[in-house]
């Protein structure tokens, strides 16, 4: 389900930094000028200490689990929301891993676990601005951990502001039929629930202990808001070979920042300068049911 809404667009961050609202495009409609939006999570770094932003896959990649197809690409362009003309980006996508999905539905029984790894809806920006590994109103990472029943957490995202909750579920296998196509599912292995009122364009955010410890990344939530879904960041780590705790060889530097690949900038703008409304993206979970020992629950993109 789409949701379309007035918001505010935030402020420009140079640095960039962790709970950063972005986007990857404007879209003229007879309602006014959209955008799909989500959270930036955090700074991380590669092996040879290069940095990049860390958020979700669907912040990026416009409805991967509403539809199969997306026209979004390695290398396009990314946006601060504060940025309204989208005459520049802040960066570009850089890297994503893909798991084994989605699964036609009537494989996905207990066995399909056993053929899939933790599941991690990420996806990592590469910044042509500054960088900072502090997260809005939090600070900076100091470890990763595994989730825990009952761990006290804090999450920071651009809609819900600073949350905190605990860890309800872990360990939790979970298929997500496609709205569009009901005969694939998308299928989540060991992902964790917590109590963290959030919403849509909270989406991409990291989700951390009191002593800032980062346990996963916010992909989903119920539709009353009082449920956040996460993979784990010790999953996203592995996929990547990335560390969220600023290495010795940390390359960070401020280059002048790059114009938008051809097909963006203001021309498909116009003179417009302040959007309407913006669409926060997010996924909404539904009703579930039990099937063959398995959760099957219903999706929408939020």
């Amino acid at each position: 389900m789409r949701v379309y809404h007035t918001a505010p667009v935030g402020n420009e961050h140079i640095p960039i930094h962790g709970s950063v609202c972005i986007y990857d495009s404007w879209e003229n409609t007879s309602q006014g000028v959209k955008a799909e939006v989500g959270t930036t999570g955090t700074l991380v770094w590669d092996s040879g200490g290069n940095p990049f932003i860390l958020t979700n896959k669907h912040v990026l990649f416009p409805d991967q689990f509403v539809k199969l197809n997306t026209t979004r690409k390695i290398g396009d362009a990314v946006y601060q929301c504060a940025d309204k003309t989208q005459s520049k980006s802040f960066g570009t996508i850089f890297k994503t891993v893909s798991e084994k999905n989605p699964w036609p539905i009537k494989s996905t029984d207990d066995t399909v676990f056993d053929q899939v790894g933790d599941f991690h809806d990420s996806s990592l920006i590469k910044s042509n601005v500054g960088v900072s590994d502090d997260i809005n109103g939090i600070g900076k990472i100091t470890g990763v951990t595994e989730p825990v029943i009952g761990m006290k957490i804090k999450v920071n995202g651009f809609t819900s502001g600073m949350q905190s909750g605990k860890i309800t579920k872990i360990n939790e296998n979970v298929a997500f039929p496609l709205p569009k196509d009901s005969t694939k599912a998308v299928v989540c292995k060991n992902i964790f629930r917590c109590d963290a009122k959030t919403a849509q364009g909270d989406s991409g955010s990291a989700i951390l202990t009191t002593d800032n410890k980062i346990v996963g990344l916010l992909f989903a939530g119920n539709q009353a808001g009082t449920e956040t879904i996460a993979c784990k960041a010790s999953a996203i780590a592995k996929a990547y070979g990335i560390t969220f705790v600023r290495p010795a060889n940390a390359k960070d530097t401020v280059p002048t920042p790059t114009p938008a690949p051809s097909g963006g900038g203001s021309s498909s703008i116009g003179d417009i300068s302040v959007p309407d409304f913006v669409r926060e993206k997010g996924f909404i979970i539904g009703v579930a049911l039990i099937f063959g020992g398995l959760i099957i629950m219903s999706i929408g993109q939020r």
